[in-house]
Parts: structure tokens; sequence; C-alpha cells
């Protein structure tokens, strides 16, 4: 039997960081092993909730420590390697699973449920199973791991188990409490400390397509506000810029949302997209310092104006100070509520949506 392996709970929880935020600079379409995704994606997703925990924690240990028995249910299993996996899940996955808003389903303590409550992942243990058809996929994976016993075969496992974490953390829907009462200061606050991170654009459009399509509600200026995600081409969507105003199917005002400094190659390849779009209002809002590269930038939107065409260029947070003093508390609410509703559109990555309904009840 041999003597019990010890995984260190402190280094577990900073490794399990250190893996997760490798994944969250991946793209959710990256693959790790093509072998095993499937399986993968399948017992993360099982009917069987107490399974959804098992890759998680076995990796998690086998990472940590390589002399772990990655089959190892329960401490007082006779195979070599044997370790408390039970500790484990529960002082460290299931914590760290609360986090990042139960995409496995919240279970307080899976490995105390029936499914688990047998030794090891074997073929042995088949026939305690309801779900047999999971219990032979979990002993594949599991069973590969070990037979291996190469670290970074370990780790490529738990990277795709990680990412298939957070596909199904971005398949959830954020709820989001609206406040009663928001003030001008209030407002501006939240939004700065919802932009200041770097996140590639994304938050920023979410908030200006939500900004102007409260515009458009409360003034009537235009009847539909068109945009996608960051990363789509506005010619994708046959739209002129990031964000399409509309009146009666025609463009009015075209904005494009920049979260850095405009040069002056921007600036003409935006305005001939436009002219060719026949847009006269064309808005750049851009969050960065300075907003442009030289005085040459402003000097060329002048020059467009006898062309037929108005250019701006305006800070956002500027632009939305004055905006949301003009529309008044009840416009607050309403675009607060359409921030929440464009992230949500857009699917945003769930730690941004999560971000805003953190910052909505502070």
């Amino acid at each position: 039997m041999g003597e019990e392996i010890i995984v260190n709970t402190e280094e577990a929880k900073n490794t399990l960081i250190h893996f997760w935020e490798t994944i969250q600079q991946k793209d959710l379409d990256s693959n790790f092993d093509e072998e095993f995704s499937s399986a993968i994606s399948s017992l993360l997703r099982s009917n069987t909730r107490s399974y959804r925990y098992v890759l998680p924690t076995q990796l998690l240990a086998k990472v940590v420590n390589p002399k772990v028995n990655a089959t190892c249910l329960q401490k007082r299993s006779a195979v070599v390697g044997h370790f408390d996996a039970r500790t484990l899940c529960h002082k460290v996955v299931v914590p760290f699973e609360r986090e990042q808003g139960k995409p496995l389903g919240g279970s307080p303590e899976p490995y105390v449920n029936n499914p688990l409550r047998v030794p090891e992942v074997s073929s042995e243990h088949r026939n305690a199973q309801k779900d047999k058809d999971g219990w032979d996929q979990l002993c594949a994976v599991l069973n590969e791991v070990q037979k291996r016993g190469d670290k970074a075969f370990s780790e490529r496992i738990f990277l795709q188990v990680l990412l298939e974490i957070r596909k199904i953390q971005n398949e959830q829907t954020v709820t989001y409490s609206m406040p009663q009462r928001i003030s001008l200061e209030h407002s501006m606050a939240m939004f700065q400390e919802f932009l200041k991170p770097k996140t590639g654009g994304g938050r920023l459009q979410a908030v200006c397509v939500a900004l102007f399509r409260t515009i458009g509600e409360f003034w009537g200026i235009y009847d539909e506000v068109l945009s996608a995600v960051v990363n789509a081409s506005d010619a994708s969507g046959e739209r002129p810029a990031d964000i399409d105003c509309r009146k009666d199917g025609k463009t009015v005002l075209a904005v494009e949302v920049k979260d850095r400094t405009v040069t002056l190659q921007l600036l003409e390849d935006k305005i001939a997209t436009t002219r060719l779009a026949r847009v006269e209002e064309l808005l750049f809002l851009i969050r960065s310092e300075p907003i442009v590269e030289s005085q040459e930038v402003y000097e060329r939107a002048q020059r467009e104006f006898a062309s037929g065409q108005n250019i701006y260029l305006l800070h956002v947070d500027v632009f939305m100070e004055q905006i949301l003093s003009l529309i008044g508390e009840d416009g607050r609410l309403l675009l607060i509520e359409k921030v929440g509703n464009a992230l949500e559109e857009f699917r945003l990555d769930f730690k941004d949506r999560k971000d805003w309904a953190d910052i909505l009840v502070k």
C-alpha cells in the first residue's frame, strides 16, 4: 500500500491560480489535447454532478505532486500513491469554482456523494455507478495520465480541463442588480472602475453601445443602434463604424470607439469607409492619453468638412459625463441596465460581465 502522498493545499491553490491565469489569456477555441477533449467536455457537463469535479481535482494533484496516483479518490485506497483527494477538492477546487460563478454546479462537498464513495476510478467499481458511460470516460482519461506518468502530458490535460471550465463559465448568464438611485459622480466612478483594465476594447464598446441606445431612447435622434463584438469587422455587419446609429434604416451617426490614440492613418482609413457609405456625421470616442497623435489629425478632420462630412474627436469620459448630466437620474439608471444587456448580447468574457455585476453591488 505504501505511505500516503501529501498534496500541499497552499501549493495547490497557487498552482491552480497560475494555470487559470494562463487559460484566461487563451482563445476559447484553443485545444491542448484532441484525443481527450471530447471526453473532458462531456464529463464537465455530466448529469452526475460529482463527476464534474473529479478531473480538475485529480489532475491538480498530479500536477502539484507527480507521485500521487491520479486514479485515487480516497486516502484509504490501497493503490501506491494514494492521497486525500477529498480534502484537496473541498479546500481548493470547491472554493475556486465558487469564485468563478459555479460553472460545475456549485456542489459544496462532491467527494462525499455516492458516486465517489469508492477508493479509485477503475473498472472494478463500474457496477457501483449509475452513469457507467461517464465512469468509463473518467477511467480512460485518468488511467492514461497515470500510465504515462509524464509531467508535460498531465499539465496539458489539466489545461484542457480548465479551458473547458472557462467555456462553461462563459456560457452562463450573469445577473445584474440595479441600484435604487445613482448620482452623476457615482455613475462616473463606476464606469471609470469598469473601464480601467485593458481588455481589448470589449468593455468600452459595450458601454458606448449602451450609451447610444440610451440616447436614442431618450431623445429619438435615431431608432436603431447596431454593433457587434469588438473583434468583428465593420464590413462583416455592413456597418460604417463600430456603432451604427440609424433612423428609418439610414445611418445618421457613425461612432468609432477606440481605446488607443488615433493616428492620421487610422483617421484616413475611416474617412474613406464612411465616405463610401455616405455618412455625414462621424464621431470618434477615444479613451487614451493623448486622444490623437498630433495636431495634424485635428486639421485633417476639419478639412473634411468641405467634403460634406462632420468629424468629431472626443474623449469618452468627457462625452459620457456631459450626456449623463443631461439625461438625469432616470437616464443614468437606464444606461446601467443597458450596459448589462450589451455585455450579455456580445457575450463578453465572464470576468468582464462578473466585474460589472460586482461593481453594481459595491
